[in-house]
């Protein structure tokens, strides 16, 4: 009898313990197979709100181009992420004359901007640029007057949000948005504080050339808009990206350039 008893409290305890074994085998092959899709899922949303942030960055600063607002605070949710103005482009552009804003952004910017005056007697202007960017572990979003997106290093063909710029049978505007200030910030969150400090607009543009990894996004929307009208104000003299470079020149119309100095703190 004894030897019976001895034997049902052994089923019993392999039983029970066959039983745990189960249930942690089970919870460890539902973690496996879920943490990826919860991981996927924090990586979503964490993209999904620095695109939603650089959506209001870029309605805010296109409202300091109008000088609708001045200046402007905004908490940024990063989730061990990091916004910076660190990354640039390089636009330059060939002109007959400076305006007279330009003076004005020099003072305030002066390692961007290098103006050259050549034997031709146009002036080419080479202006750097500061993107604005939130970098996440796996992605990339840029601000370059369009809302861009990287993974893994590599541009996504297709833009979050165009860049700025509109065609009329007689002009091509283009918006060009620089973040200066040296700034940088990590963490969970971070506070942006956007200044407008001045606006050049360059009219009567003889050419305007691009160097950005973006440069392809760029010429599309470019493309796009000289296609859409009847009497194309410019033409393409380089667009094949190969080299990141792209340049229209002036023909048969004009080409204005809209450059806004933000200061990022």
């Amino acid at each position: 009898m004894t030897d019976i008893m001895g034997k049902k409290a052994a089923s019993e305890v392999v039983g029970a313990l066959l039983t745990v074994v189960v249930i942690l085998s089970a919870s460890g092959l539902i973690y496996v197979i879920s943490h990826p899709v919860i991981s996927n899922s924090i990586d979503n949303l964490d993209y999904r709100n620095a695109v939603k942030t650089m959506a209001e960055i870029k309605e805010i600063v296109q409202r300091m181009k109008y000088e609708g607002e001045i200046a402007t605070t905004k908490s940024v949710q990063l989730n061990g992420g990091s916004i910076s103005n660190l990354k640039s482009f390089n636009a330059t552009f060939r002109v007959s004359e400076l305006p007279p804003g330009l003076s004005v952004a020099i003072a305030h910017a002066p390692p961007n901007i290098n103006a050259i005056i050549h034997a031709a007697h146009d002036i080419e202007v080479q202006w750097r640029m500061s993107d604005l960017s939130i970098d996440l572990p796996s992605r990339n979003i840029v601000f370059e007057s369009g809302i861009f997106a990287k993974v893994g290093g590599k541009v996504i063909p297709i833009p979050i949000s165009d860049p700025d710029v509109t065609a009329t049978n007689d002009t091509i505007y283009i918006s060009l948005y620089s973040f200066f200030g040296n700034y940088s910030a990590g963490g969970n969150r971070a506070t942006i504080n956007l200044k407008y400090i001045n606006t050049v607009i360059f009219d009567d543009v003889n050419s305007f050339k691009i160097d950005s990894e973006f440069c392809k996004l760029w010429k599309n929307k470019i493309e796009s808009e000289l296609n859409n009208v009847v009497n194309k104000p410019a033409v393409f003299t380089d667009s094949d990206c190969s080299d990141n470079n792209m340049e229209i020149s002036k023909a048969g119309g004009n080409i204005t350039i809209i450059v806004t100095d933000i200061e990022v703190t």
